[in-house]
């Protein structure tokens, strides 16, 4: 598989496993709220799996991207649009920060 396939077929599984995490968070809050303890628990299992997938699928999507990121840093925003670029940089951290929080928690 060369480079580009790679970075695509992550892109594309980044995207289906975010949707099928928050999916699972949305059916865990639901069960938090009735009386049956073991569908939350199925639902947490489910939740917390996807949600590692996520998490290792964003770390191999920023290590893909990784020239990238050093060359914002180095040359700076040269042909990009700078709003753009800080949208990326602050979700990118709300992720890690979101993924950090989940693991500890």
């Amino acid at each position: 598989m060369n480079r580009n396939r790679f970075i695509y077929f992550t892109d594309l599984m980044l995207l289906l496993v975010f949707i099928l995490s928050f999916y699972t968070g949305v059916e865990l809050h639901i069960a938090g709220q009735g009386v049956d303890h073991e569908s939350w628990h199925i639902w947490a299992i489910f939740h917390t799996n996807t949600s590692l997938l996520f998490m290792i699928l964003g770390i191999i999507h920023v290590k893909s991207h990784w020239a990238w990121y050093k060359g914002l840093r180095t040359v700076g925003c040269k042909g990009k649009r700078k709003v753009c670029v800080a949208v990326i940089h602050r979700f990118s951290a709300g992720c890690c920060f979101g993924d950090i929080t989940g693991v500890l928690r």
